[in-house]
């Protein structure tokens, strides 16, 4: 499946309503489920933009955006300051 029809699917299921927070886990255990991870690494290596502003780059942060989730809080990013090569992420998507 995929991660559009995923999220689509997960939203419509629960309803926007229901829904106060988005929550991006993304590690390097599973390569592939990576392309959160591989784009925040991407964006955050390749220019000086914060992680929140790169995570909101990402897929999952577009398609929250497109739901009115466009408030991002980045609750763990390891290892710190690891521009481009974090192994674990944490994000929050909220309205």
């Amino acid at each position: 499946m995929r991660g559009s029809d995923f999220f689509n699917a997960m939203m419509d299921h629960f309803g926007i309503a229901a829904v106060d927070v988005i929550e991006g886990q993304w590690e390097t255990t599973n390569p592939d489920w990576s392309a959160n991870l591989d784009a925040f690494n991407r964006i955050t290596g390749s220019n000086s933009i914060t992680e929140a502003a790169a995570a909101a780059q990402t897929p999952t942060g577009m398609y929250a955006a497109r739901r009115g989730y466009t408030k991002v809080t980045i609750v763990i990013a390891n290892p710190i300051g690891a521009r481009g090569k974090y192994t674990e992420v944490l994000v929050q998507f909220r309205k």
